[in-house]
């Protein structure tokens, strides 16, 4: 009973909603999964909203994106040359921007250590993404220069991503 009225995580979504029932007699966890796959649903569009905000405050947006227009926290961090910090922002905004595919693809959010083995398994991915994969990944030092390599991998993702999510 408490499973139905809890607030589940990404982490419970992804692990019941993928899961194969074994037995259930009484068809409870059918029901359960039905109405809780129903809640993810509803929720779908306000996620993928949230996770836009969020990278926004962190990196911020490389488009007019409905008005929302704000100093983001990478601009803050390259005028104090915290460049630890800032590498640290990019890699928060990396798994903002994995959950933001698997969202965009309608599929619930991988634990962390499975989200990009499962990226191949989903339908939409954006373009040359195996290429920027690496530039956002890549901190050959912890510099101004390093990081603005990869924030300008990250442009080029969020672009597609905005582009991708606007369609549907």
């Amino acid at each position: 009973n408490e499973l139905i009225h809890r607030p589940w995580s990404d982490e419970m979504y992804f692990a019941y909603l993928n899961s194969k029932i074994v037995y259930d007699k009484s068809r409870t966890l059918v029901k359960l999964f039905k109405s809780k796959q129903l809640e993810w649903n509803k929720k779908l569009i306000t996620r993928i909203t949230i996770k836009f905000v969020e990278l926004a405050a962190l990196i911020g947006i490389p488009i007019d994106w409905y008005g929302y227009s704000f100093e983001p926290h990478y601009t803050k961090f390259i005028k104090r040359k915290d460049h630890f910090t800032l590498n640290y922002l990019l890699n928060i905004a990396f798994d903002l921007i994995l959950e933001l595919v698997f969202l965009i693809n309608k599929s619930t959010i991988p634990d962390k250590k499975n989200r990009v083995r499962l990226l191949k398994k989903l339908e939409w991915i954006p373009k040359h993404f195996t290429h920027y994969l690496k530039e956002m990944l890549t901190v050959k030092k912890i510099n101004k220069t390093t990081a603005n390599q990869r924030f300008l991998a990250y442009q080029v993702i969020l672009t597609d991503l905005l582009a991708e999510a606007d369609k549907k």
